[in-house]
């Protein structure tokens, strides 16, 4: 009797790519079902997908054991994501050739890293419950002076319920004997502490060491400067400096964080509140979500430096409406009082690269002690052979 024999054929690729797709889809789309989990009623931004590739459309809320169905699926998870999220080098926006640069000032003025962490815990968002975010605050404040040699303030916020105070004190001892200026803020319970520390670096009127014509740039803890010359566009003559301005011009995106700079005085002014508190009762009736807090520092940020005529962008762009304003009108100029950043753009474990070269580093989510260390080491070694 002929054995019959079994003939496995392989799958072609173009039948596979499409069924990884479909895998990923029915992934993301278990969170729809699973108990406990609160989906997002507005959608990450494309910002938000470029700089973590950790990113959903759900964020959980605080909950117990949850159980996933399609635990099959688990096996795929990685894989479709790589295929369907990889980055690419990016290719950075030309910048204007008819935009001239302002002059380099003889004395510029003194240059603060305003950066901001909560000491008592992290955001649920997007995946970055378990980043360590107190680590890399203290080798970004090592990085910024000894890679860009610049200055940094520090806000440390913390809830009282649970502190931990001998640990606060030895974290604060600790940023202070590498050269930065440290403020600790206790967290009243208006919000939560991860958002006021978002929000808290933006405010720098109560901190008597910065002076009035002293600029303030904020940054994330998040991102390590990687170049001597990362901000040395803050020596020319402007009012605001937006390092990451393509990304909105392009995208349609509010301003990144990661750099604004003006002046104390500058950001005093603009704010229409002296605390995050007050701050964000102002807007919300008006551009901010209760249901999505994450990006409340970039949406106010960027209505208010709009609102002042001092930067602006085309009137098309589909931000004016997002923030409920009126575009401005298309004979003014900006070309005297903000800065337009085009070379700025941040490198990453998956995009390791860009047109430009790589001016600071931006770390995933799921990224931890190990990955921080490594790259840290990695800039001070090539700081010392350049």
């Amino acid at each position: 009797m002929k054995m019959m024999q079994w003939k496995v054929r392989p799958i072609p690729l173009m039948l596979l790519v499409p069924i990884l797709m479909f895998t990923k889809v029915c992934y993301d789309w278990q969170s729809l079902i699973v108990p406990n989990v609160r989906i997002n009623s507005t959608a990450p931004t494309k910002a938000t997908r470029i700089q973590s590739l950790s990113n959903d459309l759900s964020v959980k809320a605080n909950s117990s054991k949850i159980v996933k169905p399609f635990k099959w699926l688990s096996m795929f998870k990685y894989f479709a994501k790589g295929l369907i999220h990889k980055e690419s080098p990016w290719k950075v926006p030309e910048e204007p050739n008819d935009r001239d640069l302002q002059p380099i000032l003889a004395h510029p003025p003194k240059v603060w890293i305003s950066l901001s962490v909560c000491f008592s815990g992290n955001t649920k968002y997007y995946k970055k419950e378990n980043f360590p975010y107190l680590n890399a605050t203290q080798m970004a404040v090592e990085l910024w002076r000894e890679v860009a040699n610049l200055s940094t303030v520090v806000q440390v916020v913390y809830d009282k319920d649970g502190l931990n105070a001998p640990k606060l004190e030895e974290f604060n001892t600790y940023l202070r004997n590498h050269g930065s200026l440290v403020y600790p803020i206790v967290n009243n319970g208006g919000l939560d502490c991860s958002l006021k520390a978002q929000m808290q670096r933006i405010f720098v009127s109560h901190i008597p060491e910065i002076e009035d014509d002293d600029l303030v740039v904020t940054g994330d803890v998040d991102i390590f400067p990687m170049v001597p010359n990362i901000l040395e566009e803050l020596r020319r003559d402007y009012n605001i400096w937006l390092f990451q301005y393509a990304l909105s011009e392009t995208k349609h995106e509010t301003f990144s964080m990661s750099f604004i700079a003006m002046t104390k005085a500058l950001w005093k002014q603009l704010l229409p509140a002296s605390t995050p508190e007050d701050t964000i009762q102002h807007f919300l009736p008006s551009i901010l979500d209760k249901k999505m807090t994450w990006n409340y520092d970039q949406l106010i940020v960027s209505k208010v430096i709009l609102q002042s005529g001092l930067c602006s962008l085309d009137p098309q762009n589909r931000l004016w409406k997002r923030l409920r304003l009126e575009p401005t009108d298309p004979q003014t100029s900006d070309v005297q009082t903000c800065y337009h950043g085009y070379r700025w753009w941040d490198c990453n474990k998956a995009r390791t690269s860009t047109s430009s070269g790589c001016m600071m580093w931006h770390f995933h989510p799921d990224e931890r002690v190990r990955d921080l260390t490594r790259k840290f080491k990695s800039i001070l070694n090539s700081l010392e052979h350049s």
